[in-house]
């Protein structure tokens, strides 16, 4: 019986360098899916809708989102997506696990599970 392996990247060259190690170590490419999320909230930083709510004097803004008091280029030039890089591995028992998570380590993934049951 087979279970699946998450892990949650900030870029897509980390997701995509942690299946191709997967891969080249054995691993089935069926078995490896990369899948790139979108997320209708926009990208993390630089969010065109809310920016990053960075005022010029240092306390949250005063309702308005735009003009002197939150400058555009410090809150919207710099478009940041995190996380939206998603590797699902299928595993087949405990040590294809272990061996999938040692090969894993060097590229920074993260378990999108807040309880680690991935």
């Amino acid at each position: 019986m087979t279970t699946s392996l998450l892990r949650s990247f900030e870029t897509f060259e980390a997701a995509s360098a942690a299946r191709d190690a997967l891969v080249a170590a054995g691993f089935e490419p069926a078995a490896v899916q990369l899948r790139v999320l979108d997320d209708e909230a926009g990208p993390a930083e630089g969010n065109f809708l809310i920016g990053n709510g960075r005022t010029t004097h240092g306390r949250p803004p005063g309702g308005v989102l735009a003009g002197p008091e939150v400058p555009y280029e410090e809150n919207f030039s710099h478009v940041v997506f995190r996380g939206n890089q998603l590797l699902a591995i299928e595993v087949a028992d405990d040590s294809q696990r272990r061996r999938a998570l040692a090969l894993l380590q060097p590229f920074g993934g993260v378990d999108p599970d807040p309880a680690g049951l991935s």
